[in-house]
């Protein structure tokens, strides 16, 4: 059994991960161990670049900055991939927390949504501009402050897609 096995089988708690792990996949293989069309590793990426980790000069907190990177480098690449075939892609965002700064490197969930989605609203701010796509289908990206604003966001998402179908 490999270790991370060993360490998934004990009843991992949270803490001291790095010791477990050696490396970075390059790609993200999940339902395909060929699959070479998501990058895990991007040390040019433009906003978010991720080079390997080593357990033997990188610390726990090195190995927090590269996955929180992959995890929105990834779903970001994914929701381009979608879009690039013609797929609108809704994100709905729900709560306050995602228009404040979290992270190691201080990036709004709002931004990340919107970038998703292709939001023409990434238009009005200038740091977001340059990431609206016009070649690709504009999605929706909604915020709900509360449990009580879903239902005016599922609207919005229902009147785009009743457009689309007619």
């Amino acid at each position: 059994m490999t270790p991370l096995l060993q360490w998934l089988s004990d009843g991992y708690e949270g803490r001291d991960i790095d010791d477990y792990i050696s490396e970075m996949p390059e790609y993200y293989t999940t339902h395909d161990s060929n699959a070479t069309e998501f990058n895990i590793l991007n040390p040019t990426h433009s906003v978010r670049p991720v080079a390997q980790y080593d357990p033997d000069s990188h610390s726990a907190n090195d190995l927090y900055r590269r996955v929180n990177r992959v995890a929105r480098n990834l779903v970001e690449d994914i929701a381009e991939a979608a879009r690039s075939e013609d797929i609108y892609v809704f994100t709905l965002g729900l709560g306050s927390s995602l228009t404040s700064a979290t992270g190691p490197d201080s990036e709004f969930g709002e931004d990340l949504l919107l970038r998703m989605a292709n939001s023409s609203a990434l238009l009005d701010d200038p740091d977001l501009s340059s990431d609206y796509d016009p070649n690709q289908l504009e999605g929706v990206y909604c915020h709900a402050v509360d449990e009580e604003a879903l239902g005016p966001c599922f609207d919005e998402m229902l009147d785009v897609i009743i457009r689309l179908t007619l």
